[in-house]
């Protein structure tokens, strides 16, 4: 059957997550050869021309931008729980991810009433696994969830890492998403913002979240030239010197050329000293792992001095 847009219900659309590409390419689809599939829907709980829309959300957004006055529709003859059930069951193929599964279990709960015992036989997993899912929605701020689900985020870097980063500091886990949001950082990128702010001081944390995006690109030109690196930790870390070393020859010579004269805006002279300054705290941050190292060792011969080994020490 066909169905206006003003008689559907898009009351379960915030449960799935917007994939931008593939909705390009289902816009180009329909806008070519029309509509194949049907969207499903549920007769609505009031008016009877009302339809609830369990699948096919995408659709309805590609029809209503191609300024289509209907979409084609399937009605499922069950309750709304059951559609919902039914639906994620045939999506099993491709999978839902983490916070998906959660934002249904908690629509479930609220809206149905089911308890978790219910959910984990409902969804065939333990009680456990319906807990985790369900503190998905508390960890992560609600602004990040809406980001998710328009595609802003990906759900396997919200999942691992920015759910773990709000545990621990919430302001910089929001700093964080509006800068995957504004910059379209990849799941790569999000794990190596994450692994150094959780390595690092308070100093450099709060560096690291005023711009992500500077750090990503120190980081790629730091990491660039050290495609070879020697097996032995110690050469390792002797070329990684020698390239600082280098680089920061370079950037001398670059600054006090006296050839023709460096012209810079005040925009980018700010640029480039928050960069020197992120590059610096990261040098300082080195000096201190190697001091660290240095007393560790000096500990420990000192340990084997006492043990009667004087030679050892």
């Amino acid at each position: 059957m066909d169905l206006e847009f003003h008689r559907l219900d898009l009351r379960y659309e915030s449960l799935r997550i917007r994939h931008p590409t593939r909705e390009r390419r289902l816009l180009a689809s329909l806008s070519d050869v029309g509509q194949l599939l049907p969207i499903a829907v549920v007769p609505g709980g009031g008016d009877d021309t009302d339809h609830v829309v369990i699948d096919g959300f995408a659709r309805v957004r590609a029809l209503k931008q191609l300024r289509e006055d209907t979409v084609r529709a399937v009605v499922w003859e069950m309750t709304e729980l059951e559609a919902l059930l039914l639906s994620r069951s045939m999506r099993s193929a491709e999978g839902d991810t983490s916070l998906e599964q959660s934002w249904l279990l908690a629509e479930l709960q609220q809206t149905f009433g089911l308890d978790q015992q219910e959910l984990a036989r409902r969804f065939d997993r333990s009680t456990s696994w319906v807990s985790r899912r369900l503190a998905l929605i508390k960890e992560l701020p609600e602004c990040i969830h809406l980001e998710i689900r328009q595609g802003l985020i990906a759900p396997h870097a919200a999942a691992k890492y920015l759910v773990p980063l709000a545990r621990a500091n919430r302001v910089h886990c929001e700093r964080l998403a509006r800068a995957i949001a504004k910059n379209g950082f990849s799941t790569r990128d999000v794990g190596r913002i994450y692994a150094s702010w959780r390595d690092g001081s308070a100093a450099s944390r709060e560096r690291l979240m005023a711009d992500p995006a500077l750090f990503l690109r120190v980081h790629q030109s730091a990491t660039e030239p050290s495609e070879n690196l020697p097996l032995n930790p110690r050469d390792g870390v002797l070329k990684e010197i020698g390239f600082i070393t280098n680089a920061t020859r370079r950037l001398k010579k670059h600054l006090c050329s006296k050839g023709p004269r460096l012209e810079l805006t005040a925009v980018d002279h700010e640029d480039l000293l928050s960069g020197l300054r992120f590059a610096s705290g990261e040098i300082r941050s080195s000096v201190e792992s190697l001091l660290k190292l240095q007393l560790e060792g000096e500990q420990r011969a000192g340990s084997e001095y006492t043990d009667g080994d004087p030679r050892a020490a």
